[in-house]
């Protein structure tokens, strides 16, 4: 499971021996635990799962910006989030 510590500045996800363990069992191809501490080890692999992990915050990021955007866009032309916009007649 990740572990997610917050404050103001900055996210940090953690991924663990564990994680490695769990995730190896559902994928239907158990590890031990050195192999997992190995698997966590080696640099190249280490860097392309950070890079991935920073690729897909940034992605969350910018949706989660434009929904919100959406929604305020919304909420101006409709008076509330979520709600429809009054109908008039022409």
């Amino acid at each position: 499971m990740l572990s997610i510590e917050t404050d103001s500045e900055r996210v940090t996800a953690e991924i663990t021996t564990s994680d490695v363990l769990r995730i190896a069992r559902e994928v239907g191809m158990p590890v031990s635990a050195k192999e997992a501490q190995l698997f966590l080890r080696d640099g190249s692999r280490a860097h392309r799962m950070w890079k991935q992990m920073v690729e897909a915050g940034r992605q969350y990021i910018a949706e989660t910006l434009e929904a919100e955007r959406c929604d305020l866009w919304w909420s101006e032309i409709s008076g509330s989030p979520g709600e429809e916009p009054e109908e008039y007649d022409a």
